[in-house]
């Protein structure tokens, strides 16, 4: 539980959400099928995608969207925080904005980069927010 409420406590500071948590949602997503409507000038759709969603967080109409990470990865494919971020997109729910947030643990430090997408049907349209570390101490 101590490791929600720092996960919480993160979340705030990137977003710089309201400092009282009206609705809080939490949902772990893994392996969810989803049909993927992609690009805005010709559309592809994509049936039975299998996605998966390391944690999802809503406050106040801001969905948050995590893809998390132990180590130190080598790349980031961009595909593991656009697929979760167009199933959200294309699910008709009332949001305000979307943000992925790729966080990497090593050790005791956690670090994270928010993202989202300008034009939310094109992969390509990824849009860097913000970064930041926490150095976790009991």
């Amino acid at each position: 539980m101590s490791h929600m409420i720092a996960i919480i406590m993160v979340v705030h500071t990137i977003y710089n959400a309201l400092p009282t948590f009206i609705r809080l949602r939490l949902t772990s997503l893994i392996a969810q099928k989803t049909t993927l409507n992609y690009f805005d000038t010709q559309e592809i759709e994509a049936k039975n995608q299998q996605i998966e969603i390391d944690l999802t967080l809503e406050c106040n109409g801001v969905i948050g969207i995590f893809e998390a990470k132990n180590g130190e990865p080598k790349d980031f494919n961009i595909y593991q925080i656009y697929h979760p971020f167009l199933y959200y997109y294309n699910s008709g729910l009332n949001f305000k904005k979307i943000i992925c947030v790729y966080l990497v643990r090593k050790n005791e430090s956690l670090k994270l980069w928010a993202y989202t997408f300008g034009e939310p049907l094109r992969l390509d349209s990824i849009v860097f927010l913000k970064s930041c570390e926490y150095v976790l101490v009991r």
